[in-house]
């Protein structure tokens, strides 16, 4: 929906179905379009892009990737955005950029890479006024295996230990059939 400032004459420009949902909801640098990440559970899979819209509600797609993370759009026309990585390092991202007519919000040329970073994830870019730097967050995730013991009936969960050591993702996924043995992947 927009309005005027004073909040009069709400106007619906777009509605979602039960399916899909928006993220991630900016102004275009010139102020006439509107952009946001849309989410659609399709029957067999999630579909993710970056759509923007004019003010008669008219939409177009800038670019779909079902592991489109987060957005910024600078004042250039550029919109970089995060894309996580394909399994296995798929809690790795990178920024990516592509360039948007602000005019028509028409993707110009191909989707370019702008960092080749592993070991983490990134969130929230954030120019400055005059585009020429981005902040953003990164997010490094440890994930490490531990085991500890059930005490008084299982109400009670003796000092876990550690059972992975290190800067990676260790995911416990089973025990051997004997219990003498974790199986994980990392």
């Amino acid at each position: 929906w927009v309005m005027s400032a004073e909040g009069d004459e709400p106007r619906r420009l777009v509605a979602l179905d039960g399916n899909s949902y928006f993220q991630v909801i900016t102004w275009s640098p010139d102020g006439r379009r509107i952009a946001y990440n849309k989410f659609h559970q399709a029957p067999d899979k999630l579909e993710v892009s970056i759509e923007n819209l004019d003010m008669e509600g008219h939409a177009t797609r800038i670019v779909s990737d079902p592991r489109l993370l987060d957005f910024c759009w600078l004042r250039d026309g550029r919109v970089i955005y995060v894309n996580s990585e394909l399994p296995p390092n798929e809690t790795d991202s990178n920024l990516w950029q592509i360039l948007v007519d602000m005019r028509t919000g028409q993707p110009i040329g191909k989707p370019r890479r702008l960092t080749n970073s592993a070991g983490f994830l990134l969130a929230n870019p954030t120019p400055t006024a005059d585009g020429k730097r981005i902040a953003f967050l990164k997010q490094i995730i440890h994930g490490n295996v531990l085991v500890g013991e059930l005490q008084a009936g299982g109400t009670r969960l003796r000092t876990p230990q550690r059972l992975t050591l290190g800067d990676y993702n260790s995911y416990p996924t089973d025990w051997t059939s004997d219990s003498k043995a974790v199986l994980f992947s990392s």
